[in-house]
């Protein structure tokens, strides 16, 4: 996956609801990918981009992937255990060992449902998207 700032205009990006994940977007410069305009297919935006650039330039075409913003019930787990680890030593050498796979499971449910219940509450979902599978074609 190349490596993008992208963006999205603010109107759209009200608790990310209107990014649509697998649209296709192009740059209106070197770095920043937004969805001033997103598209149903590659062709669509090439016909897009064709008309600003002119023929011969270099236009880099990629498909909008949401922001990930699970939290892994594991990690959490395994910082519990060494915060313990470093207040109580070897007593607490077996805390959480034995968490079960659908203990586990039901935690990290938990965990990111009010996650995502917290970033919604305070506004603070991401108004941004990655770009994912770019590829570079010339108008």
């Amino acid at each position: 996956m190349i490596s993008f700032i992208p963006i999205m205009k603010p109107e759209l990006s009200k608790k990310g609801e209107n990014m649509i994940e697998g649209k296709f977007v192009w740059p209106e410069n070197e770095e920043i990918f937004n969805n001033n305009a997103e598209y149903d297919t590659i062709e669509d935006a090439l016909k897009d981009a064709s008309s600003d650039l002119e023929k011969g330039e270099t236009i880099y075409i990629g498909k909008i992937k949401k922001i990930d913003l699970s939290v892994d019930a594991n990690k959490v787990i395994e910082d519990l255990q060494e915060i313990v680890y470093d207040q109580a030593g070897d007593a607490a050498s077996d805390f959480l060992n034995d968490v079960t796979k659908d203990q586990e499971d039901v935690l990290q449910k938990m965990i990111n449902e009010t996650l995502i219940e917290w970033l919604e509450e305070n506004n603070l979902i991401p108004s941004f998207f990655s770009v994912e599978e770019v590829k570079e074609y010339i108008i």
